[in-house]
């Protein structure tokens, strides 16, 4: 009886901690996701500025539409400034009871910004000021921050998952979000950037 009953609460204890909630630090597999989207807007963005002539580089349709050069300087800037909202995640709220619908709610995140259903100012921060003279110079600035921010998407120890903090249309949102924020923030205005690209009076 006494071997029955030990054996009971260990199948318990085991039971009990195979289901206890993770800690909020990113898995591997959350990593994997951020860095693979990471990558994939990387080369995006590079691509479809590369080859651009000078004149290309700063051809603005219009004076309220953003040139080439100023779409890709305020990605790069919103990266530096999207870290820094990471890193201090941690002093926000902790609601570890939110991380079970952490997946949904970058599903809905991604393709809210993606989507440019809404438009929004940019704060001065991260508004451009003509940073960069060609697109090899700003190529080889994105590659280094988007390098480092891969480097701290693999070694980052800190729970960020487990803390919130209210971001807008889109609600609460965690460390974790905010990373994917990075990539979906790129896609959005590759898409602003493909505009310009395509305007009829875009230098040949």
């Amino acid at each position: 009886m006494k071997k029955l009953m030990t054996m009971l609460l260990l199948s318990t204890f085991l039971y009990s901690f195979s289901f206890k909630p993770e800690d909020g630090s990113l898995t591997k597999s959350d990593r994997k996701e951020i860095n693979n989207y990471l990558k994939k807007t990387r080369t995006s963005l590079i691509k479809k500025i590369e080859s651009l002539t000078d004149d290309q580089w700063r051809y603005k349709p219009n004076p309220e539409t953003w040139s080439p050069a100023e779409i890709a300087e305020h990605i790069l800037k919103a990266e530096a400034v999207v870290l820094k909202r990471v890193e201090g995640i941690v002093e926000k709220e902790y609601k570890p009871d939110q991380m079970l619908g952490s997946k949904e709610k970058a599903e809905e995140m991604i393709e809210f910004i993606v989507s440019r259903r809404e438009k929004f100012k940019a704060p001065e921060p991260v508004s451009p000021s003509g940073s960069f003279e060609s697109p090899e110079a700003f190529i080889e600035a994105f590659t280094q921050r988007r390098k480092e921010t891969y480097e701290y998407v693999k070694s980052v120890k800190r729970p960020l998952k487990a803390y919130y903090e209210n971001f807008g249309p889109i609600g609460e949102v965690n460390g974790y979000h905010w990373l994917l924020f990075i990539s979906a923030h790129t896609e959005r205005h590759v898409k602003q950037l493909d505009e310009v690209l395509e305007h009829s009076q875009f230098p040949g």
